[in-house]
Parts: C-alpha cells; structure tokens; sequence
C-alpha cells in the first residue's frame, strides 16, 4: 500500500492527494523484481527439490542481494580437451539468463549505448517488464555498481551518486546480469565505452 498519496477516482477523470513531504518515484523504483528472484526462500524450495542447477542458484543469490551477477561466456573445457573453450554467444546466453529470471520464454532485443546513463531513462526502463538486463561489450569495459542499491526505493530523475561503487567487467567473454534499478555507471575517466545491453521485450 502506498501511504504517500491517494488517488481519488471521478467519472472521466482522477486526482492525487499527496502529502507535502512525499517523493513520486519514477518508473525505476515502481518496477518489480523478476518472479525467479522475488524471494531467497523460493529459490531455497527450489534448490532442496533439486530442480535448479548451482549457477541458476548463484545468479539468483547475487541478483537478490546485490543486485548484479558476473556470467562467464566462455564453455567448460571438456576432460582430455586442451584447445581453448568455445564461447556462447552473448545474445544466445542473454536469453537463457533473461528466460530464467522471467520464468518464461522471451524474445531478445539488443541496443548499442554509450555510457550506460540511457538505462536510467523513464522511456528506456518503461518499455520493460521487469528491470533486468545483460550488458557485453566488444572489448572489455568497466562497469561500476553500487551493490544493492536495487533494494532501495528512490527518484530515477536524481544524479548518479557513485561514491563507494565497485568495479565490475563485461567483454568479449562475459556478461554482466544487471538488475537496472542498482546505481551503475561508467569508470570515471573512461574514454565513452561502449555497450550492448540485452533486454527481454514487453510483451
């Protein structure tokens, strides 16, 4: 329930009381987790009942918690192989990833994106289900996150405040799983990276 603010519904037309201190929440903080990652427990009932594979458990625990998970793309080497391990393509495991978490199949888009601002965008974040996504890069690229500033309601409008945020990668041989309500942004000084973010489309 929503104590800010009551919306009073009239024929043709509404209004909203709200109270003089109360912030609206834009669009990043009104979105909701996935169905996979909305509880621990679920994922725990799961994991006893064997039906989860230990990296679905991982990505579900990271997400949960602090809001980003690190997937390699790269193939297990197979015993008595000693050639370099095959690499997924990033799309290709996008969708396994991005599947998982909206427990259902989905359809893929991409988009090339300089700094990772536009994901803050209410356009950008309004077209999505659930605020996930996979962000790769052609070479490899900083990404730097807040750890689990998911997990607090606040303005999508306010300026990025960075201080104490950790420094992941994403690259040729990795994603980086996102929960897009976290604080992410671009290692100070980084020459205009570019990124790939792969989304799971409304329906």
């Amino acid at each position: 329930e929503d104590s800010t603010r009551v919306t009073v519904r009239l024929e043709g037309s509404d209004f909203q009381l709200v109270q003089q201190a109360a912030r609206i929440a834009g669009t990043r903080a009104i979105l909701q987790p996935c169905p996979f990652l909305e509880s621990e427990f679920r994922i725990e009932w799961m994991r006893d009942r064997h039906w989860l594979s230990q990296q679905s458990i991982d990505l579900a625990r990271q997400m949960i918690r602090i809001g980003v998970y690190d997937f390699s793309l790269r193939r297990p080497l197979q015993p008595g192989v000693t050639d370099a391990p095959e690499m997924t393509e990033p799309a290709a495991a996008a969708k396994d990833l991005l599947s998982l978490m909206y427990m259902a199949p989905v359809a893929v888009a991409d988009a090339q994106i300089v700094g990772l601002e536009s994901v803050r965008d209410q356009q950008f974040m309004g077209a999505l289900r659930y605020p996930v996504a996979a962000v790769w890069s052609k070479k490899r690229e900083s990404v730097m996150v807040i750890e689990g500033s998911h997990l607090a309601a606040r303005s999508a409008d306010g300026d990025l405040d960075m201080a104490g945020a950790v420094e992941y990668f994403c690259g040729p041989d990795r994603l980086l799983v996102a929960d897009l309500r976290c604080i992410l942004g671009s290692k100070p000084g980084a020459s205009r990276p570019k990124y790939t973010i792969f989304t799971a489309r409304r329906d």
